[in-house]
């Protein structure tokens, strides 16, 4: 690619990025960095906070109260990014992933990972094209509850199904040649062939740099070991997951072994209530009881923002610490 062809690709994917999307746990961060260590392509990291305040209707948030937000959020603290001052909430995001851009890596083509709400990502990015990640769900629920985000895999399930049929919903108003579909399972089997189907869809030829992250990063090469990791797993817990994600699943292309399980109403309510408790337990061990209590009061009893900065400063410090 030529200077003049490197400018022009700048001026268009600023306006047009990429979007690396789909359930967390679900192999992003290992495709994210083979994309960033591809010499013309800057693939910046978790980028939620251009969307998460933005409702159901699609409506933006205020200024003021997307700004108070963006107070407690840790990773937009964690870039230290300047906040233009403006009315347009559009221009505000949009001069951060300029700003990420500008700050990194000043390469021609621009993407980033967004795990939800990416359905409103084309009211600030008219342009934007999709990366759209799947994993088997079986061990992208399991995971779900190792990281304490849910108590049971019965609800981090739901997790897992409400952010593919939101990526349903979105896809069906896409253009085909807006957004590709890529199984994680594949692209760790078969790492280059996949990056290769991936670099055509984004407009780059194919580098053998994007499988040289593990170099400079804490993350290790495609690890085969990690596929299928749920057979390992308490299979009358993966029948669960089977059970509430099936449809799914079939459509997917993941096969469902063996017997279905049945659950009534009345189970279906206590591992939901079984799922409260671990999560409670699971929080209380890692931030103690201390902590835990001031969040709660900073959420629900003493709703001063700089007292909630305070307390969310103290999680955040604590959550940095299981970062890989």
């Amino acid at each position: 690619m030529n200077n003049r062809q490197a400018k022009q690709n700048s001026t268009d994917t600023k306006n047009s990025p990429f979007f690396l999307v789909g359930a967390e746990r679900s192999g992003t961060t290992m495709l994210r960095l083979m994309l960033t260590h591809h010499p013309e392509i800057f693939f910046h990291h978790e980028f939620i906070y251009s969307v998460e305040k933005i409702n159901e209707l699609g409506e933006f948030p205020s200024i003021k109260d997307y700004i108070a937000y963006l107070e407690t959020d840790r990773i937009f603290q964690a870039e230290k990014l300047k906040i233009v001052e403006s009315d347009d909430y559009v221009e505000i995001v949009n001069s951060f992933l300029s700003q990420l851009h500008e700050k990194h890596a000043q390469k021609p083509v621009i993407g980033a990972t967004v795990h939800g709400n990416f359905q409103f990502l084309p009211k600030i990015w008219p342009g934007s094209k999709f990366i759209h990640l799947i994993r088997d769900p079986r061990d992208v629920t399991f995971s779900y509850v190792q990281q304490g985000w849910a108590g049971h895999v019965w609800t981090a399930a739901d997790v897992w199904q409400q952010t593919e049929e939101a990526w349903q919903s979105f896809s069906s108003s896409l253009a085909p040649e807006d957004f590709i579909n890529v199984h994680y399972e594949n692209l760790v089997m078969q790492p280059v062939e996949e990056l290769k189907r991936i670099c055509q869809f984004m407009g780059c030829e194919f580098s053998n740099k994007m499988l040289t992250y593990g170099k400079d990063t804490t993350y290790s090469s495609p690890d085969k070991s990690l596929i299928k990791q749920w057979k390992n797993k308490d299979q009358k817990k993966v029948k669960l997951i089977e059970y509430k994600l099936k449809d799914l699943m079939i459509k997917y292309g993941y096969s469902i072994d063996g017997l279905e399980c049945s659950v009534s109403l009345s189970y279906g309510h206590y591992l939901k209530a079984i799922s409260r408790i671990n999560k409670i337990l699971f929080a209380t061990q890692r931030y103690g009881i201390y902590l835990k209590l001031l969040d709660f009061i900073s959420r629900r009893v003493i709703k001063n923002h700089q007292f909630r900065i305070f307390v969310k400063q103290k999680i955040d410090k604590v959550d940095n610490l299981y970062i890989k």
